[in-house]
């Protein structure tokens, strides 16, 4: 999650060159699930979702743009542009991507179904 301050200093530089309102999103979700049949595993899956959306309202339009990089140098520059961007007025009601950066999960899984033998998933999963 982010520091309340790295909010702050964000939702200042959206707001920096105009707009009435902005919002500061962050969405971090990790899955995993098990698909078992007839008490075997048939499937395993993990994932992280994550993601830093910036929104700014002036009257009834707005703009957005999202990120996947929580570096807070990189969310200012971003709420400043789109702040710039807001206050000119010509662009409205639109989505503005800047930059997606690759996650790499935080945890290795053991097996890959996908890939190993079913003996090989017996030895890991016995009865």
């Amino acid at each position: 999650m982010l520091k309340d301050m790295v909010v702050n200093r964000v939702l200042q530089a959206a707001l920096s060159h105009g707009g009435d309102f902005a919002e500061l999103f962050v969405e971090n979700k990790i899955e995993q699930n098990i698909s078992m049949v007839k008490g075997k595993v048939e499937k395993a899956r993990s994932g992280r979702d994550f993601g830093i959306g910036i929104r700014i309202f002036s009257g009834d339009d707005y703009l957005y743009t999202y990120t996947n990089s929580e570096d807070e140098a990189h969310l200012i520059d971003i709420a400043t542009l789109l702040s710039k961007a807001a206050k000119g007025g010509n662009v409205k009601n639109q989505t503005i991507t800047f930059k997606k950066l690759l996650i790499v999960p935080r945890h290795i899984p053991l097996i890959d179904p996908r890939v190993v033998s079913i003996k090989t998933k017996r030895t890991f999963y016995p009865k």
